[in-house]
């Protein structure tokens, strides 16, 4: 298993109020993240990453920026609740 951490822009209306730079750093991380995992290795991601999941519940924006990562790696609680939306509740 491998960790890893980052603190994306804030989204505020000076810093990257549209997503783009978030969406940017998440796909830095990923290439980066990607360029260490060995196979069958799994990634966990953390930080403060401004953003919400895909398909989250939430109202808050946006929703894309780590749309990669969890197509090719998984929310640390899908496996129980795989049917419900990524809402960042405990199972």
């Amino acid at each position: 298993m491998q960790f890893c951490t980052a603190h994306f822009s804030a989204g505020l209306p000076t810093d990257d109020a549209d997503g783009s730079k978030r969406r940017e750093q998440a796909a830095k991380l990923q290439e980066i993240v990607h360029s260490y995992t060995r196979p069958g290795c799994r990634t966990v991601y953390g930080g403060d990453l401004n953003s919400v999941p895909p398909g989250s519940a939430s109202t808050d924006v946006p929703e894309d920026v780590m749309t990669s990562a969890y197509a090719a790696d998984e929310e640390c609680d899908e496996g129980l609740s795989a049917a419900r939306p990524r809402d960042r509740r405990w199972p």
